[in-house]
């Protein structure tokens, strides 16, 4: 998205590079940038291999539209001719509330509030006139938020505001990654600053979190076709069955390694109104974004960038993580599904509970109402948590069949029975609870609403 301004070259500034580079600062932070950066307008040429490069890989996956006007991509001159400076800006996104970061289906922190890409254009306007302002005529140039054939973490990092960390975002040692990105090319003669150094080190934090193993083992270069962020929002077709599982709950974008990031511990919240979540997202359960209908979706999603994958494209992608997402069901309702207790210590956790006994799951559901896959991710997980669960029950049981099983199904040993409610009715949770007692087993029933 750009912002042309009038294609004529203005007369020479009489203001002296150094105050028009100062004063261009201040206004960035009046209008609520973080940080602004300048660098010189030329060609990029050791980026230009490593495009090149990343390219011919095959890592822009489907996103054919990186292929083109590659010049531009490396050459500032020959998007905007002219062109002396560009200055890159950055504005925080961190938000205060991340709940719908927290539990599937998750929503990149980036996406909570309004469309960044208007926002930050509309400062971006403001700052432009006020350097008219400030310089009595017009600038040529054009500006930039996530958009067109720029590179602009790169240009970001040649002006100074950070250093590309091993995951390719942008790092700040004082802010950390949560921020967006914008610049203005143009012919004002600025004063350049000076590149930051590299400070990730030895870390390798982003590369050993990343489920779909789309950092590259030394890190600084992104296979897209893997990243979470590009099937979610990317990929206009089926996400590919290699990557069932390996999502982690995400619906739209991914934070994983900017949440792992130790750099990211300084990051603030955002004052920005324009970025504040709908009020009802952050209060809306799993199930409810799980059971969304596009009325809501349009009403919670109506300003966000959200709306770039659209409703289909969001139910896409919580059906992908389906077979994930009634494992959080029965995590959340059967006690032998969870994780060990912290250990006792006399000193930090003295009343600390004994480490639970890993016990074994009977699940009493129709199999045929669950798709393929799910119900292998929920026998998975629970038995790499040390527990054991056997899933039984067909389209033709009834009440009376499954009585009958009972005494069969509990002689291995049962300390919990997970009943799916839709399977034979409520009121079996009862009649099982019932026969259970009047045969003096103490397995404990819990009962599964739905997925």
């Amino acid at each position: 998205m750009t912002l042309p301004c009038p294609a004529y070259h203005s007369p020479p500034s009489t203001i002296p590079p150094q105050q028009l580079t100062t004063l261009l600062k201040a206004h960035a932070h009046d209008l609520g940038f973080t940080h602004c950066g300048v660098a010189r307008a030329e060609r990029m040429d050791p980026e230009e291999r490593r495009l090149a490069e990343w390219l011919n890989a095959g890592h822009h996956g489907q996103m054919r539209w990186m292929e083109n006007h590659f010049d531009k991509r490396v050459d500032p001159t020959k998007l905007v001719p002219g062109a002396k400076t560009v200055v890159s800006l950055l504005y925080n996104y961190f938000p205060e509330d991340d709940r719908p970061s927290q539990e599937a289906p998750k929503i990149s922190r980036y996406a909570y509030g309004q469309d960044y890409h208007k926002v930050i254009r509309h400062k971006l306007k403001d700052l432009v006139a006020r350097i008219e302002e400030d310089l009595g005529t017009t600038i040529d140039g054009r500006v930039f938020v996530d958009s067109a054939p720029v590179l602009e973490r790169d240009w970001a990092r040649r002006a100074g505001v950070g250093w590309t960390g091993k995951n390719t975002l942008l790092i700040h040692p004082k802010l950390g990654s949560y921020y967006f990105l914008a610049e203005i090319i143009s012919d004002l003669e600025l004063v350049p600053d000076t590149s930051m150094k590299d400070y990730c080190g030895t870390c390798r934090a982003c590369i050993e979190a990343c489920p779909t193993e789309a950092i590259s083992p030394g890190g600084y270069v992104v296979d897209g076709s893997k990243c979470i962020s590009y099937l979610t929002i990317e990929l206009k077709e089926a996400i590919p069955e290699e990557f069932r599982g390996r999502m982690e709950g995400w619906a739209f974008g991914c934070d994983i390694c900017q949440e792992v990031c130790p750099w990211n511990r300084f990051a603030t919240p955002h004052d920005e109104p324009a970025f504040a979540a709908h009020p009802d997202l952050p209060e809306m359960t799993p199930r409810e974004v799980t059971e969304m209908t596009e009325e809501v979706f349009r009403r919670v999603f109506q300003k966000s960038a959200v709306k770039r994958t659209k409703f289909s494209g969001l139910r896409r992608n919580i059906d992908f993580l389906g077979m994930l997402l009634p494992l959080l069901f029965v995590l959340a309702l059967a006690p032998a599904c969870s994780p060990d207790p912290p250990p006792a210590d006399p000193v930090t956790n003295p009343a600390a509970p004994a480490a639970r006994t890993h016990q074994n799951i009977v699940f009493l559901t129709d199999s045929t109402v669950w798709g393929a896959g799910k119900l292998d991710a929920i026998s998975s997980a629970v038995t790499m948590r040390g527990d054991r669960m056997l899933i039984t029950g067909n389209p033709d049981e009834t009440p009376a069949s499954m009585t009958e099983r009972l005494p069969w199904l509990l002689q291995p040993g049962v300390d919990v029975f997970l009943y799916d409610a839709r399977f034979l009715g409520q009121d079996y949770a009862d009649t099982l609870r019932n026969w259970l007692s009047e045969n003096g087993h103490a397995a404990e029933v819990k009962v599964l609403a739905g997925n």
